[in-house]
């Protein structure tokens, strides 16, 4: 009988505690995040940049809705800028190759880009 109450009262421990390290974890931001995410531009849209409807390259955006907010295609540009409710960048997708990250453009082969 003592055995179950103790196995009972350890099982509760253990979820509330990976519960608690869950909901902490997400919560903290790891060293130099902040810097990084500031400094992901492409064609002069950064991450979390509010809405801008504005013309890149010559190009107009065409908006789709999702489920967690918008997306702008610039269609001649390879690239689409997805936007979350609450109007600010969450993710920048691109294929162009004039554009690059880190000094890593798509279509680099994993050989040049490990270096």
């Amino acid at each position: 009988m003592w055995v179950t109450h103790r196995f009972k009262a350890l099982f509760v421990i253990t979820v509330f505690f990976v519960g608690f390290l869950c909901i902490t974890g997400c919560a903290i931001k790891k060293p130099d995040s902040e810097y990084i995410n500031n400094h992901i531009k492409v064609f002069n849209v950064s991450l979390f940049a509010l809405v801008n409807e504005d013309v890149l390259e010559g190009v107009s955006p065409r908006r789709e809705s999702c489920i967690s907010g918008y997306e702008f295609y610039y269609d001649d540009l390879d690239l689409v800028v997805s936007y979350r409710q609450n109007d600010r960048v969450w993710r920048i997708t691109t294929r162009n190759k004039k554009t690059s990250m880190f000094g890593i453009a798509p279509d680099d082969s994993f050989a040049r880009t490990k270096g």
